[in-house]
């Protein structure tokens, strides 16, 4: 189709599915919400994008921003609402608002698309898969972590109470 495309006029073009897929998300006008007017459970969520930087080793250098939009294209695939995605020539994390709605679903679609930007690859591929591994190991290993700061601080406050139980009870 590209060669064919020679000696026409821009009316008469053809254009390939690739092109038109890209031409759409070229031209697509989110609606930006401001973190300001987000309701208390969205914002406390959003709030959470600082902590999730520390998880992964600090905020990837190529992300400028994490944007929330109360609209979303569709997948170039499946057609149904993307929840989120990364855009690597404006160097930003898109989020759909309703995602916020669900901390889970926002911090699962936040390193999702964290992934993207710091594999540079899509779906599907290996450089992106082992991004998630990595991501998810991180997470064991923090929560292992906290784990065991738990234990430390929960055995510390046992071993005082009975301290001070002994010393009241004239142990």
């Amino acid at each position: 189709i590209e060669n064919s495309n020679t000696n026409i006029t821009p009316e008469s073009k053809l254009t390939t599915l690739t092109q038109f897929i890209q031409q759409r998300s070229d031209n697509y006008e989110y609606r930006f919400v401001d973190p300001t007017d987000l309701s208390p459970i969205e914002k406390s969520n959003y709030e959470l994008i600082t902590r999730v930087y520390e998880l992964v080793g600090g905020k990837p250098n190529q992300v400028n921003s994490v944007m929330i939009s109360e609209t979303m294209q569709k997948d170039s695939i499946t057609f149904d609402t993307c929840i989120g995605l990364w855009e690597r020539k404006q160097n930003r994390i898109i989020i759909h608002r309703n995602v916020l709605r669900n901390r889970a679903r926002f911090l699962g679609t936040l390193l999702h698309e964290l992934a993207h930007a710091r594999s540079g690859c899509p779906d599907s591929t290996r450089g992106f898969e082992n991004e998630l591994t990595d991501f998810w190991g991180l997470s064991q290993i923090l929560q292992f972590i906290n784990n065991i700061k738990y234990i430390y601080y929960e055995k510390n406050l046992i071993n005082h109470h009975h301290t001070t139980c002994n010393r009241i009870a004239g142990v």
